[in-house]
């Protein structure tokens, strides 16, 4: 029997990154922060987290209901030195295959590393790889559409005091 694909870039997800810009590792300490996943402006699930970079051995806890059942259990962290720059680097430790990660899924009723299901794939992997490049271009085509209407609106900006805004640069950045 075949089982059904599980499409990667669909499910919820934690991301390190997403903590670190809420400012949950810039210091050592005990953070609790909610994040909330929307779908056409109506809630669809809400996970309460506490990280812990305090302890010995740091951890975030995350406690949520799935199906009408709560959830709650920690997750371990590990930091290790960036190779550039000298600062540090945090990571999940997937409460079941103990990889190392900078992303969780949601994947059944618990938040794990991608290879902890066999049946997941991103998105670009369910088109035929002949498609794909045509694919590209047409997502490429529809960035430059936005990158036009955000240069056609008006008193919008390249420059503040001879600097590039930030908004300018990152529209920049998807054509180079």
């Amino acid at each position: 029997m075949l089982s059904k694909k599980i499409i990667l870039d669909t499910c919820k997800f934690i991301s390190i990154t997403g903590l670190s810009k809420l400012g949950c590792f810039a210091l050592p300490g005990i953070y609790e922060t909610t994040i909330t996943w929307h779908l056409e402006e109506k809630e669809t699930a809400q996970t309460h987290l506490t990280i812990n970079t305090f302890d010995i051995e740091p951890y975030i806890e995350l406690q949520y209901t799935f199906k009408n059942e709560p959830i709650k259990y920690k997750v371990h962290l590990a930091k290790k030195k960036a190779n550039i720059g000298g600062g540090i680097l945090w990571f999940f430790l997937c409460p079941q295959t103990t990889k190392c990660c900078r992303k969780l899924y949601f994947i059944g009723k618990y938040f794990v590393h991608r290879t902890a299901a066999t049946n997941t794939v991103y998105a670009m992997q369910t088109s035929p790889p002949k498609l794909r490049p045509l694919l590209k271009q047409i997502n490429n085509a529809l960035q430059l559409e936005n990158a036009q209407e955000y240069f056609n609106t008006k008193y919008r900006k390249s420059h503040y005091k001879g600097k590039q805004t930030k908004k300018f640069r990152t529209v920049m950045m998807n054509f180079t």
